[in-house]
């Protein structure tokens, strides 16, 4: 994760390829989006081209200022019969964000948009609601990675990253 700050920005073709310029050359203001309608348009996979090259922002307003849904999770796990196809919703974070299959990333990065994160890791899009990119939650007392949240089938999914950096080896 980067600091979406002015040198982020001005070197994004160093990171992601050339096509990129969020700003206006000439008086260097950020093309943000800042109105419903504008989200809409810049956060789908076929973005509007009219915002290429625009740094998505969205309000939760947007959404009558909250976001609600019902998960439903077995107490006891419950093995998938097909573990490695994943397509929706896949489970819920222990604050009750929801979980969803990859973003198209593609398909994002090709129309030259990108969408500022919270300190939670996460951001909100008009058609999946507010999602994370990063595990931000505490360690486990033991060191091991924290717990984040639920898989639909009731397993506990982990952070990525111990509490000394190190990718968990005990984990699927």
């Amino acid at each position: 994760m980067y600091d979406i700050d002015g040198p982020f920005i001005a070197n994004l073709d160093t990171l992601y390829g050339d096509g990129w310029q969020l700003y206006d050359p000439i008086t260097g203001e950020v093309n943000i989006t800042d109105t419903q309608e504008s989200c809409e348009a810049a956060a789908r996979p076929d973005v509007d081209p009219a915002y290429q090259n625009y740094c998505v922002q969205y309000d939760l307003d947007y959404f009558g200022g909250a976001v609600s849904e019902t998960v439903l999770i077995p107490v006891a796990p419950v093995p998938l019969t097909n573990p490695n196809y994943v397509n929706g919703s896949i489970g819920i974070s222990l604050n009750g964000v929801i979980l969803t299959a990859q973003a198209p990333v593609d398909a994002i990065l090709s129309n030259y948009t990108i969408a500022a994160f919270g300190d939670c890791g996460g951001h909100i899009n008009p058609f999946d609601g507010y999602h994370y990119h990063a595990a931000t939650g505490p360690d486990e007392e033991d060191d091991h990675a924290s717990s984040v949240g639920y898989v639909l089938d009731g397993y506990d999914i982990y952070a990525m990253l111990d509490a000394s950096g190190f990718e968990e080896t005990d984990l699927d």
